[in-house]
């Protein structure tokens, strides 16, 4: 049994390093990103693509640390459980609900960085600048158009 497992990592052994040689680059010469398979293009090409990759990651954390939290939830009301009069289960089982307190505070956490970044990074349209290049300031007043222009 052993024999057969060995002459396998063997062989996935020589597998992995005939692939890895036949995909070298000839010596001598300067592989471009395409022939390495790296993308030349940048996904962010703008502000929205870089929000949108943060949104994605974002979500992503955002579902990872919730099914953390149920999962340890669940572990911890096993624990409870089973755990009887055992001090250490019962224990273990307050520390798997800390833990899972703490991947709930980090899920909201990451959805309100990700607004903070987003907010940093974009341009707020609400905002005007009230003094224009002249220095002098303009009256909107309760129309919203310029006191000389009525």
């Amino acid at each position: 049994m052993n024999t057969k497992i060995i002459i396998l990592l063997i062989i996935a052994f020589s597998v992995g390093v005939l692939t890895t040689a036949l995909a070298a680059p000839v010596p001598g010469t300067i592989p471009s990103a395409g022939d390495l398979g790296i993308q030349q293009d940048s996904p962010i090409k703008d502000v929205p693509g870089a929000v949108a990759i943060l949104t994605t990651v974002v979500k992503w954390l955002y579902t990872i640390f919730f099914i953390a939290a149920a999962f340890f939830l669940l572990l911890a009301a096993f624990k409870y459980l089973t755990g009887g009069h055992t001090p250490a289960n019962v224990q273990m089982a307050h520390k798997m609900i800390l833990y899972a307190a703490i991947a709930i505070v980090v899920a909201f956490m990451s959805v309100g960085f990700e607004s903070i970044i987003k907010n940093f990074l974009s341009p707020n349209s609400n905002t005007s600048n009230s003094f224009p290049a002249n220095g002098t300031a303009q009256n909107y007043g309760e129309s919203g158009l310029n006191a000389n222009y009525r």
